[in-house]
């Protein structure tokens, strides 16, 4: 699945939960191990890792689901 910059995404992981992200760039899942998320609510704890808003999460695709939540404002494409 392809993955545009932005889009606004629900992450189920395996160690860190579900959580809001975004894309933090243009990605297929299909193609990458590591997916490029940058987190997207105030707070989220991992099993040995704190993120805030804004903070890289590390989502391998083994590891994690993705689903499409909105895509970014200005895109011609809707879900």
């Amino acid at each position: 699945m392809k993955i545009i910059k932005g889009t606004i995404l629900k992450v189920y992981h395996k160690k860190k939960g579900v959580f809001c992200g975004k894309a933090k760039r243009d990605f297929d899942t299909d193609k990458e191990e590591f997916y490029p998320i940058i987190l997207n609510e105030p707070y989220l704890a991992g099993m040995n890792t704190e993120y805030f808003k804004g903070d890289d999460v590390e989502c391998r695709d083994c590891l994690c689901k993705v689903e499409v939540i909105s895509l970014p404002k200005g895109d011609k494409n809707e879900l």
